[in-house]
């Protein structure tokens, strides 16, 4: 927990989730989560950024779980691509990500 404090005391956190506005807050809501929940109801995020392994034939595209550490100059310093639904990076690898900009 004490790791998950350092990382949002040093970096803004985006969790886009692929559900309606809804279902977003509920899901924050569910975790009080300390993070910015923003709903990708239409996938568009997913679908720009090519962040999808299946397309199933009643759900559509399924995201892959991905993290990224943005630079302030808007270039991408470290990334986390997940292939299973729950897969999420180390916090402490985040927190390496953080101390190598």
């Amino acid at each position: 927990m004490e790791q998950a404090a350092e990382l949002t005391a040093r970096a803004t956190l985006w969790v886009i989730n692929p559900q309606s506005v809804a279902d977003t807050a509920r899901f924050k809501a569910k975790r009080a989560a300390p993070f910015v929940f923003l709903a990708d109801e239409d996938l568009a995020v997913i679908h720009l950024y090519g962040i999808y392994h299946t397309v199933h034939d009643e759900h559509g595209p399924i995201p892959y779980p991905t993290t990224i550490v943005v630079k302030p100059d808007r270039t991408i310093a470290w990334r986390f691509l997940g292939l299973k639904a729950r897969d999420r990076p180390a916090v402490q690898a985040l927190l390496d990500a953080l101390n190598a900009l």
